[in-house]
């Protein structure tokens, strides 16, 4: 086996043990998610805590496109996607390294993407039941930095309350709950021009009360210029299709109200 390593820190300590990932990976760590990748924590390095998510092996016809260059691996597309996003100020987690794992003859094994571990108050998961009043300001400002980031020319195509992490800010100045929002989990994304029809099949992916979903895109709508009952037509079309679909296969946790 021979490792391919791109390393995005000067920190010597960090950058050493990244060079033995595999087994310090092995030996270590908090798992927070196990499923088809694995994803551990570890900390005490040098001070901070480092995520560290490790890809399953792709196999079939995936392991050619990845290991000849077709497409680049998910980890390294993460890699590379999260410094467009910080310097467009949409916040993602600081990408530390990125390593591949290669057989003798170059084909791709496991591969590690190293970030740093930020902390933060909850997912969108946690609000699906959540009173409609409740998170209306959560509503409108998750409206606002979507606006934001479409029309930057940047779409996460994997737009799910699992991948959008949620700070509660502290200004007591403020009458109303001030967020900030995460991405995390970028390996797909869409870099141009966000239509209105784009961002509806995109944003429907979100869960929560019809009121919450409902808030949240007529305001998304008020801020790009788009016809606002237009738009919830669209957006109400996509996500019953969406929501569906996918109850068909998976248990949702909340009223599905369509």
């Amino acid at each position: 086996m021979r490792l391919k390593k791109y390393i995005n820190t000067e920190n010597e300590a960090l950058s050493a043990w990244i060079e033995n990932i595999k087994d310090n990976f092995n030996r270590g760590g908090e798992v927070i998610y196990d499923s088809r990748n694995l994803i551990k924590v570890f900390n005490g390095l040098d001070r901070f805590p480092v995520n560290v998510k490790r890809y399953h092996t792709p196999k079939g016809i995936n392991a050619l496109i990845y290991s000849l260059g077709i497409r680049k691996p998910k980890g390294l597309r993460a890699l590379q996607y999260a410094k467009v996003l910080n310097d467009s100020n949409i916040r993602t987690p600081q990408p530390l390294a990125y390593v591949e794992e290669r057989n003798v003859i170059g084909m791709l094994r496991q591969s590690y993407l190293i970030t740093e571990q930020i902390s933060y108050d909850f997912i969108m998961y946690d609000i699906g039941n959540a009173a409609p009043n409740e998170y209306n300001s959560l509503a409108l400002q998750l409206a606002a930095f979507a606006a934001d980031m479409h029309e930057k020319g940047i779409m996460h195509k994997d737009f799910t309350p699992g991948n959008i992490l949620v700070t509660v800010k502290s200004d007591a100045s403020d009458d109303e709950p001030r967020y900030g929002f995460t991405l995390v989990d970028i390996n797909r994304m869409h870099f141009g021009t966000v239509t209105r029809d784009m961002a509806c099949g995109n944003l429907c992916r979100l869960w929560g009360s019809k009121q919450f979903m409902l808030t949240m895109i007529h305001e998304y709508a008020r801020l790009r210029g788009f016809d606002i009952a237009e738009t919830e037509r669209v957006f109400l079309k996509e996500k019953k299709h969406f929501w569906h679909r996918l109850s068909r296969h998976h248990e949702i946790k909340f009223p599905l109200e369509y």
